[in-house]
C-alpha cells in the first residue's frame, strides 16, 4: 500500500501522526496554529495520537506542554505509549504500554552502533551523550547530535541514503532478522526489539482504544522502505507529508469537515 497525498475520501475517527517535521521541526516543539489545530481535533470527538521516534520525555515537552485536549503519545518508535490528560498543575500521565530490550541486547547494540561511529568517523556537533541516546526501548544514533543545528541536521542525509548504508552495516555486525533499524528524523537511525515498531505500537494502540483501522488516519514524513513511518502502511491509510505546513492544512480541514 502507498500513502496518499491527500486525505481520502472517507469519514476519520481517530488521526495518528509523525511528531519531527510532521507536526513540528525537528528539535522544536508545537507552534501556537498546529497546538490549537489538534486541540480542535479532540474537540470535534476525534482520537488523537502523535506516534515519534522520540522519548516520551521529549515528547512530553515540545507536544503535550502546547495542547490542551486528552491525546496519546506512542513514543520510540511505538516501543511505548502513555496516555495524557493536561492539567492546571501540568500533563496527567498514564502508561499503556511497553516493550524494553533485554540488558544483553542493549550492550551488544551500544558496542555496535560506536564501531558505526568509528567506522564513519561520525563526529557530533555536540557530544556522544547527545549523539548515541539509550532510550531503554530504543537506542538511537543521531549522527551529528539530536541538538546540532536544524540546517545542518536537514543538510546531511535528506533522501536518508546515507543512513540506509548504515543500516546494512550494523545488520552485517549484530545479524540481520535480531532488531529492528529504521531511519528516521533527520540524521537518526532508530533501533527497536524485534517485531516492535511504528507498525506494531499503532496495532496495539487502536486494539486498546477499540478504533477500528479503517476509520484511522496516519500522517507522516518517512515511508521509504527502511523509513520509520513504513510499517504503519500495513496497518491503516497514510498521508505522505512534506513539511508541517502541509500538515496544518489537513489537520484544518479534518477539524471542519
Amino acid at each position: 500500500m502507498n500513502p496518499h497525498r491527500s486525505l481520502p475520501p472517507r469519514s476519520v475517527k481517530a488521526v495518528l501522526t509523525d511528531m519531527d517535521d510532521t507536526v513540528v521541526g525537528a528539535s522544536h516543539g508545537l507552534g501556537p496554529e498546529m497546538a490549537e489545530v489538534m486541540d480542535a481535533l479532540v474537540d470535534r470527538g476525534l482520537g488523537l495520537a502523535v506516534v515519534s521516534g522520540a522519548a516520551l520525555p521529549r515528547m512530553l515537552e515540545q507536544v503535550s506542554a502546547k495542547l490542551s485536549r486528552p491525546h496519546i503519545l506512542v513514543g520510540t518508535s511505538g516501543s511505548e505509549a502513555v496516555r495524557v490528560v493536561p492539567g492546571p498543575s501540568g500533563p496527567q500521565v498514564r502508561p499503556l504500554f511497553r516493550h524494553a530490550f533485554s540488558e544483553a541486547d542493549r550492550a551488544e547494540i551500544l558496542d555496535g552502533i560506536r564501531a558505526l561511529v568509528a567506522e564513519f568517523k561520525l563526529v557530533p556537533d555536540t557530544d556522544e551523550a547527545d549523539q548515541i541516546q539509550d532510550r531503554g526501548s530504543q537506542i538511537t544514533l543521531s549522527a551529528l547530535g539530536y541538538n546540532a543545528p536544524l540546517e545542518r541536521k536537514r543538510a546531511f542525509d535528506p533522501d536518508g541514503s546515507v543512513r540506509r548504508a548504515w543500516v546494512r552495516r550494523l545488520q552485517e555486525r549484530l545479524g540481520e532478522g535480531r532488531f529492528n533499524f529504521r531511519v528516521g528524523g533527520t540524521t537518526s537511525l532508530d533501533i527497536t526489539p524485534l517485531g516492535v515498531d511504528k507498525g506494531s505500537g499503532v496495532r496495539q494502540l487502536i486494539a486498546l482504544q477499540g478504533w477500528h483501522a479503517r476509520e484511522c488516519l496516519y500522517f507522516g514524513d518517512r515511508f521509504e522502505e527502511t523509513g520509520n513511518d513504513h510499517p504503519v502502511l500495513a496497518v491503516m491509510d497514510c498521508v505522505e507529508i512534506r513539511h508541517p505546513r502541509e500538515t496544518l492544512a489537513l489537520f484544518s480541514q479534518l477539524a471542519v469537515a
